[in-house]
């Protein structure tokens, strides 16, 4: 949201497109409210990636994110300041898909910054603080997504937490681990035992709980050396 009403004020500042022409009020409430509109897209397209694309790439998302975010101006464009454009045109599309781009890559990259010195401030895992005081000194097994919550599988026992399962997945770092299934993280600390099938395995933790494994999550778990 910062990100998105800093990038709306400099848009008011530079006037680009031709709203130079526009009273700064007018420009004002112009860009703030299209860029707003814009994030309205991006939320919504985030929260649905998160929640069934989770091993999407970042490339693959802030491509997606940036496609739903200029749709959302575009229809906002001509649904709120139709005074201002008298046609609707591919070449105005794609101006609204480039200043797209360029914020989404902008909040990606601070979020991402924003993460790492987290991570850098101490090595014990964010999602820690989270958990019931009687679980703070547990091993972390593995992390699944129960509807609006996720399930922290530890070694005296779970505990859920209202919470998106991307964000529990990057509290649970500096700890080692794999997003075996759309709706699991498994720590390489939390596994029992391996079993691969053709197009997935039996992944048992230590508590003796079964992980989900999908065909992706197979050739992750290949690739990082957890079996063969």
């Amino acid at each position: 949201m910062v990100v998105t009403v800093c990038a709306g004020l400099f848009l008011t500042i530079i006037a680009p497109l031709g709203t130079s022409y526009l009273g700064f009020g007018e420009r004002l409430v112009y860009w703030v409210g299209l860029c707003l509109a814009g994030w309205v897209g991006g939320f919504l397209s985030e929260s649905i990636i998160d929640k069934y694309l989770p091993t999407l790439t970042t490339s693959w998302q802030v491509l997606i994110v940036s496609l739903v975010a200029a749709l959302f101006v575009y229809t906002a464009l001509y649904t709120f300041f139709p005074h201002l454009h008298t046609s609707l045109s591919l070449i105005s599309f794609l101006y609204v898909l480039v200043i797209s781009l360029a914020i989404t890559s902008v909040g990606h990259a601070f979020k991402k910054n924003h993460s790492v010195n987290v991570s850098n401030e101490s090595k014990v895992p964010a999602l820690i603080d989270r958990l019931p005081v009687e679980m703070r000194d547990a091993e972390i097994y593995a992390i699944s997504a129960e509807d609006h919550y996720v399930k922290v599988h530890t070694s005296k026992g779970h505990t859920m937490i209202l919470m998106r399962f991307k964000d529990a997945v990057r509290d649970a770092s500096p700890l080692k681990g794999l997003v075996t299934h759309r709706s699991w993280w498994v720590a390489e600390q939390g596994v029992k035992s391996i079993k691969k099938k053709s197009r997935s395995a039996d992944l048992t933790l230590k508590n003796d709980e079964i992980a989900l494994v999908s065909r992706n999550g197979l050739k992750a778990i290949r690739e990082s050396g957890w079996v063969d």
